[in-house]
């Protein structure tokens, strides 16, 4: 019972995990956009997204919340309760994280 419980608050987006994407283009972008369309919620409450670079996305500029760069990653997840942390970069970004 307890889990069905949880289960359908889940899928109605009543609870779920703070969720932070990292990346700013058009990767970053199409992930926000599936979680938030989808038809039966998965749990992800999107908070807000990282920059890797010092660009910030006019993509995201009224959908999702900047919270800062890269460097500061620990401190942004402490801040906003981050629970969840999905990585969206493009190609020619995987060395700025390596």
């Amino acid at each position: 019972i307890i889990t069905s419980t949880t289960a359908r608050r889940v899928h109605k987006g009543l609870i779920g995990y703070n969720t932070l994407i990292i990346g700013s283009n058009g990767r970053a972008f199409d992930i926000y956009k599936r979680i938030r369309e989808e038809k039966i919620p998965s749990g992800n409450i999107l908070a807000g997204h990282v920059s890797i670079k010092d660009v910030i996305s006019d993509q995201f500029k009224n959908n999702l919340p900047y919270l800062g760069q890269i460097e500061k990653l620990t401190q942004i997840i402490n801040e906003n309760k981050i629970e969840e942390v999905i990585i969206a970069i493009e190609g020619n970004e995987h060395d700025t994280i390596g």
